[in-house]
């Protein structure tokens, strides 16, 4: 979908600056890196928008894609390379998700219909932005960290520190249908109780 490219473009704006690239990768993959951000979908709701006007060919709905934002950054902690890394980038990380509005635009796509009996013209898309909204951190710490007076902890350990954000994308879907052809106009006379037909090439 467009808009999951925009939002790894947006993270990797913000995030692939500098000598230490990281890169953006959206589930399901197999790909692994040092320094990642990973992008889980986990879930979709469609609700109902009232119509602001009754002469348009679609019905609105909204799209919420409930997202799992997974930062994680491998390495040893040498010098506290890997913790202070850690700190900013998790400093970095809420003041993006939790403090900015987030608006994607340019997100219009058509979704493949998968109907066998699809009428012509209908069809569903999306349009308009989509907006990261509910931001709210889950969990954040190291993997690989041992308890115990007997445990040596050395500074060349590789450890990977981990921290998961979830958040939904809102954006506007359309279903939009054509309008029915007209056939023909009735109108009936209110003393007589008379009909009388109009052709559509006469109304």
């Amino acid at each position: 979908m467009i808009v999951l490219d925009k939002l790894e473009q947006a993270l990797l704006a913000q995030f692939g600056g500098g000598d230490r690239p990281i890169h953006i990768i959206t589930e399901p993959s197999n790909a692994m890196a040092r320094r990642e951000i990973r992008i889980i979908v986990t879930a979709q709701r469609l609700n109902n928008l009232d119509l602001m006007s009754d002469e348009v060919a679609f019905t609105p709905y909204e799209l919420m894609l409930d997202l799992l934002i997974s930062v994680r950054l491998s390495g040893g902690n040498s010098n506290k390379l890997l913790s202070g890394q850690a700190i900013l980038h998790s400093t970095v990380l809420a003041e993006f998700l939790a403090k900015r509005l987030i608006v994607l635009t340019g997100v219009d796509e058509v979704l493949p219909d998968m109907s066998a009996e699809l009428m012509p013209g209908w069809e569903l898309k999306i349009v308009g932005d989509a907006e990261l909204v509910q931001a709210k951190r889950l969990r954040s710490g190291f993997a690989g960290e041992q308890a115990g007076e007997e445990y040596e902890q050395h500074k060349t350990d590789l450890y990977t520190w981990r921290e998961d954000w979830q958040a939904s994308l809102a954006m506007t879907v359309h279903r939009v249908f054509p309008n029915p052809t007209l056939q023909h106009m009735t109108f009936i006379n209110d003393n007589t109780g008379s009909a009388i037909e109009v052709p559509p090439q006469e109304a």
